[in-house]
């Protein structure tokens, strides 16, 4: 940072930095993915953050395949060596959902919303709930999507189910279930139920939100 940042702004950095990287971005799309999360907030400090580069140089290698030669594991390098960058922000970040385009674009959609009483909800209903919308979907993983609901289902009929054993079924289930025909168009129905199954899962799943363009 080029100088002091505010908390809401550092939150929304990482929340960009974090989710593009964890996507597989190169680090200048991670910074501008950052960038731009905090400028869509409207906080006036989208320019506070900077790239701080350190330029390696390694030994030109000859590629055998000259329509791979500038490119090595998905990331553009060139003769005179690739550029290391490296972004440190403190805080925590709960939440983002990041949509990317080509290393030009990117467009960021999510919705705030707030988490009601973990005592407030049903999580069997709610789990029902999620599972019948994902099962109208076509997906070749249709087995372990199913696999994994029981297993959540089956921790919850235990005298004192573990939430985390719980929250990692249903992570499970998601992976999945992304993968499938018409994850995206299923998001709106999805959403309102997976906000109180996080709820009641706790802080630790919180992260579930992003799957559903959702954030606190």
């Amino acid at each position: 940072m080029n100088q002091a940042i505010g908390d809401r702004a550092a939150i929304k950095f990482s929340a960009g930095f974090y989710t593009a990287l964890a996507d597989g971005r190169n680090y200048e799309d991670c910074f501008q993915m950052g960038c731009t999360s905090i400028d869509l907030q409207g906080i006036p400090e989208s320019l506070t953050p900077v790239r701080k580069i350190r330029h390696r140089r390694y030994p030109t290698v000859q590629a055998t395949n000259p329509a791979k030669s500038d490119k090595v594991d998905g990331m553009n390098h060139d003769n005179k060596g690739w550029q290391n960058r490296s972004v440190s922000i403190g805080g925590s970040v709960t939440g983002s959902a990041i949509q990317t385009g080509n290393s030009n674009t990117a467009n960021i959609n999510f919705q705030q919303v707030s988490l009601p009483a973990p005592a407030s909800v049903n999580i069997e209903t709610e789990l029902n709930a999620l599972r019948e919308i994902l099962a109208k979907l076509e997906s070749s993983d249709r087995r372990k999507i199913d696999n994994a609901f029981e297993d959540a289902q089956e921790e919850l009929k235990k005298p004192q189910p573990d939430k985390n054993e719980v929250g990692k079924a249903l992570e499970r289930a998601f992976d999945y279930a992304k993968k499938a025909e018409g994850f995206a168009s299923a998001i709106g129905k999805l959403q309102p139920h997976l906000t109180k199954t996080t709820a009641w899962l706790g802080q630790n799943w919180h992260k579930l939100l992003s799957l559903m363009n959702l954030t606190i």
